[in-house]
Parts: C-alpha cells; structure tokens; sequence
C-alpha cells in the first residue's frame, strides 16, 4: 500500500512538473510575441516621432512580455545560485522569482514619478487640467505590471490552492478597474504622476520578504534599517505625495492652509480621503502579511519535532 502511494504521488508530481514546463514554454512564446509587438511599437516611435499613446502601447506590450519572462528568469538563476532558494517550499520559490521583477518595476515607477515631481511646472493651475506625456506612457507600464501580476496570482492559486492576500485582490482589482478611465479623459496628471512614488516602499517590502527567506534574525542591523525604510517610504510616499500635491494646488490658487477646507473643491477633498483610505489598505496588506520560514531551518524543525512527538 505504501509503495502504490508514493508511486501515485510521484506519478502526480511528474504531471505538475510537465504542465508547469508546458505554461513556461506558452508563457515563453507569448511574452516574445510581446515583445516584437513592443519592438515594432518603439520602432514606430522613431520614425513618426513621440507620441505619448504609441509609447503607452509599446510599453504595455514591453511590461506584459517582459514581467513573465523575468519571473522564469529569475527562477532559473535562483535555481542555480542560491542556496536559501533550495531551501524553500515550492510556493515560496515561485515567490521568489515573483518579486525580484516587482522590485525592478517599483524602481522604474519611482524614478518616473521623481521625474514628473521635478519638472518645472508639473502642477497646473487647474488640478483636474494639464497634461504629462510621462504619466500618459508609463501608466501603461504600471497597467501592464497589474495585468501580468494579476495573472500570476491566479496562477498560483490554481497550483497552490493559495495566493496573495484578500486585500491584495481587491487593490489590484480596484485599480484595473479604476486606471484605465484616465485613457478616455486624460486628467489629474499631476496626482497620477506622483503616485508613481508610492512603489518605491514596495522596494524594501520585497527586501524584507528576501531576508526572511534567506533565515536573516530580525535583530540584524540590515533587517532593522530595512523595516525603519519601509516605513518611512510608506509615510513619504503614500502621504507625502498628496500633501506634495494639495500643497503645489493651494499654491497655484492662493489658498491658505486655513482656507483649504472650504476654498478646496469637494470632490478633491473626497478623492484625496479615498486614496488616503487605498494607503491604509496597503499598510494593511503589508502588515498581514506572514513571515517566512525556510524549510529547514531551526523554526520548521522544531515544529516538525512537535508533530512527531
């Protein structure tokens, strides 16, 4: 009897194993596809000159291709490098690979949303007016990262039985939902620009999670100046940026700080407490979030010696 199972669990191992290198062949193709799409796109670019929606087409195309093929590269190099890579479970070496792309994403976003924030003149007279080619472009690329990201999720619960957390489907969901309107009436650039700069605490969220895997005490220095940085790029980013922008606003208009509650129109008031409400969803989902525990490490020993015991 115990032969015939482990034989029937290596003969379903094996099919997980074909079928995940069959979505890795399709995900391979289709990502190539994408990116002669994005080619040709760029390609576009340079005969006809800049256009923000070519270049939000060609980047959207670029993130849908690139992000998968990042993710099996990352896997693969793991695979052959890292030694607290080997000793994680199957679902956390998917995450691995997961957030090593997510990392270079929240990087770009932030060096584009640092970009906006610098121009001269980003803010316009009017908040709901202006418009910046930058934020037109790359929303795409931060569309295009929600989309594949999206798909990823799915992926994993469909192999796993588990994902990110419940709070995390709803902020992606939501912005899906929400983002691709700015296409129909291209508006509030100056705010959608400066939310670029909220991924930039994704950057030492997604460290923390790395040295958690690698078995790193919390009680080193690195893990403590990464947890104060995750923090404080939370409160400079996800507050800060509104307050950049309500500041920049109330300039424009000569409006005292004493006067913004009532010289400020409501609908900005209720969109600023809608997003200050999105922020405390991310600080919630992080907050959720469980630490790692390598396979086998000292934490996992000890509860497999309970369990025998």
């Amino acid at each position: 009897m115990a032969d015939g199972a482990v034989t029937i669990k290596t003969s379903q191992q094996e099919k997980d194993t074909a079928r995940a290198e069959q979505a890795a062949k399709l995900i391979s193709l289709a990502s190539l596809l994408l990116l002669f799409v994005a080619v040709a796109l760029y390609t576009g670019l340079s005969i006809i000159g800049w256009n923000a929606y070519i270049a939000a087409a060609a980047l959207f195309s670029a993130g849908l291709a690139g992000y998968p093929l990042l993710i099996l590269l990352t896997h693969a190099v793991a695979s052959q490098t890292s030694r607290s890579f080997t000793r994680l479970g199957a679902y956390d070496r998917f995450l691995w690979a997961q957030k090593g792309p997510s990392m270079l994403h929240a990087v770009t976003m932030t060096l584009v949303g640092l970009k906006v924030a610098l121009q001269k003149d980003w803010m316009p007279r009017d908040l709901a007016g202006g418009h910046n080619e930058l934020v037109s472009a790359f929303l795409a690329l931060e569309l295009a990262y929600l989309v594949q990201d999206l798909g990823v999720e799915v992926t994993k619960q469909l192999r796993f039985g588990r994902s990110m957390h419940p709070l995390g489907w709803v902020h992606h969901i939501v912005l899906l939902i929400g983002l691709p309107f700015y296409y129909t009436k291209p508006q509030f650039d100056a705010g959608v620009g400066l939310l670029f700069l909220c991924n930039a605490a994704a950057v030492p969220r997604q460290l923390r999670w790395y040295f958690q895997a690698s078995g790193m005490p919390r009680r080193r220095l690195m893990y403590r100046v990464n947890s104060a940085m995750l923090l404080l790029s939370f409160l400079a980013t996800h507050v800060g940026s509104m307050g950049l922008v309500l500041s920049g606003y109330c300039k424009k208009q000569h409006i005292s700080w004493r006067e913004v509650p009532y010289r400020v129109p409501r609908v900005y008031m209720l969109a600023g407490a809608v997003l200050l409400a999105y922020c405390g969803l991310w600080l919630a989902i992080v907050l959720a979030e469980k630490p790692v525990v390598p396979r086998d490490s000292g934490a996992s020993k000890r509860q497999r010696d309970r369990k025998a015991a």
